[in-house]
């Protein structure tokens, strides 16, 4: 485990890789899952590679115009 941390949904992540790999997603965009689930993947790692970091990031005030979003499997998405 690399971290836990307490977000609202207007907030979005952070995650690093060792390999240089980043990711920003909208807490919003992640869905819920209840207590008999096993979670939701936030990113998918290459072989070998870890999750290094996850950060609380502060919402840029364009980006919620822009329609672009990060869906769970890693791909980028555009709306």
């Amino acid at each position: 485990m690399v971290g836990s941390l307490a977000v609202q949904d207007n907030d979005e992540l952070m995650l690093m890789t060792n390999g240089g790999q980043s990711i920003r997603i909208r807490v919003a965009e992640v869905r819920e899952t209840g207590r008999n689930a096993q979670g939701v993947k936030l990113v998918t790692l290459k072989e070998g590679e870890k999750l290094q970091a996850v950060a609380r990031v502060m919402p840029d005030e364009g980006d919620e115009d822009r329609g672009e979003g990060v869906d769970p499997s890693g791909g980028e998405t555009e709306g």
